[in-house]
């Protein structure tokens, strides 16, 4: 049969048998993307429930230190399931905070300052055209996640 020719039907049973198997697939399709839905859904419960745990027990070191902890483990879950490698991912934003930081460093110097010298104000005002300077979602920037980067 060429690629262009038809199958013969033999009856309409094989319509419906052939049709209820597509149905069949769907149905399974669509159940294993729901459930990949809930389960990112609910990792992102997960995230936000830990953070709010997290600051309650704040100024608790030693509790604190352990609901941070669980945020942590919360977040890498989250990341696993959104096929993210978390240690690239904190590698990265490793180098990001780094790369802003000398931006806010060379802001400071064209301007004659020293960074402990700046108010709170002055420094966020910086560190908000450093994050402009260096973006993690411009195309083509070097700190942009891409399937391909995250598999190095």
């Amino acid at each position: 049969m060429s690629a262009t020719q038809k199958p013969v039907r033999l009856s309409k049973a094989d319509d419906l048998s052939e049709r209820k198997a597509q149905i069949e697939s769907l149905k399974t399709e669509h159940a294993e993307i729901a459930t990949k839905f809930h389960a990112k859904r609910r990792e992102f419960e997960k995230v936000d429930e830990e953070l709010g745990e997290l600051k309650e027990v704040a100024d608790d070191r030693d509790r604190a230190t352990a609901e941070f902890g669980d945020l942590l483990f919360a977040a890498v879950n989250l990341g696993r399931h959104l096929d993210i490698d978390p240690e690239i991912a904190l590698s990265r934003a490793n180098d990001t905070f780094a790369e802003r930081f000398r931006v806010v460093e060379q802001l400071a110097r064209d301007k004659g300052r020293r960074l402990r010298d700046l108010d709170i104000t002055e420094l966020d005002r910086l560190w908000e055209t450093a994050k402009a300077v260096v973006s993690t979602t411009q195309t083509g920037s070097s700190f942009t996640l891409t399937p391909e980067r995250n598999d190095s």
